[in-house]
């Protein structure tokens, strides 16, 4: 299989999950308030207040799997993403 091949289809099951997200993000408030949780085939699959937690965890179980990690919350927390850093 091609990268690019690859690629659509990582891509195509990330809108599945992100899609299942926003269906399931009302009803998700009762349950999860101020977690992240992982989509995963149209359901919740896990959930955790640290998002670099659940993401290895969920990774650790399902290596190749599409998935969506959203927060559930009034007020979402700010992320720190690390990016490659150039020394001149």
């Amino acid at each position: 299989m091609s990268q690019t091949t690859k690629s659509m289809r990582y891509q195509q099951g990330f809108e599945t999950e992100r899609n299942a997200f926003e269906r399931l993000a009302p009803a998700l408030q009762e349950s999860y308030e101020d977690v992240f949780v992982a989509v995963h085939r149209g359901d919740v699959v896990d959930s955790d207040p640290d998002l670099p937690t659940l993401v290895a965890r969920f990774f650790e179980q399902h290596p190749d799997a599409s998935v969506y990690f959203g927060y559930v919350g009034k007020h979402p927390p700010n992320l720190r993403v690390p990016s490659p850093s150039v020394q001149r």
